[in-house]
């Protein structure tokens, strides 16, 4: 903000990640830059909220990642996780084929089951693949698991009114 009044548009152009900002004036003029502040907020997309929330209300989950083919891209990738370091990573073959044929994966390791199921749009296309890992227990099968995984995604569908929604 200048003078209570925004000065600059929000920045939608993400080719410069890091780097400096300057001041820049005319030759022929006169100028100081007092209280100078810069605030910056970065940006979260509805897809990284999503899973944010998750988290936040399911603290049960050992894990949650959602799975989507960005714009002009073939593949889908993690857009968002509870651990960011994986984001941009490449989908597995079941969460590619949850996304192009809306089928429900279910699978188990050593001490975690994990559900990929498809997350909807208002239209009931699937818009992305939504990977749940949770704690296994005794006797747990692959039908309960799927029960346990599904209020989750229920939690997120009705924010996504389209899969570009995700990226925003």
């Amino acid at each position: 903000l200048f003078n209570g009044k925004e000065a600059f548009p929000v920045l939608g152009d993400n080719s410069f990640t890091s780097g400096k900002v300057g001041f820049w004036t005319k030759s022929d003029a006169v100028s100081y830059f007092g209280d100078t502040r810069i605030t910056y907020t970065p940006k979260v997309t509805l897809a990284e909220i999503l899973v944010r929330d998750a988290m936040r209300k399911y603290d049960r989950l050992k894990g949650l990642k959602i799975y989507a083919v960005k714009p002009n891209e073939p593949l889908p990738r993690i857009i968002a996780s509870s651990d960011p370091k994986e984001i941009g990573q490449p989908a597995a073959k079941e969460e590619q084929d949850v996304i192009t044929r809306g089928t429900i994966y279910c699978g188990k390791g050593s001490s975690e089951i994990i559900v990929s199921l498809p997350l909807r749009d208002v239209n009931g296309d699937v818009a992305a693949a939504v990977r749940v890992v949770m704690d296994k227990f005794p006797g747990q099968t692959e039908k309960n698991a799927i029960v346990r995984a599904q209020p989750i995604v229920k939690l997120m569908q009705p924010r996504v009114q389209r899969a570009a929604d995700l990226f925003q």
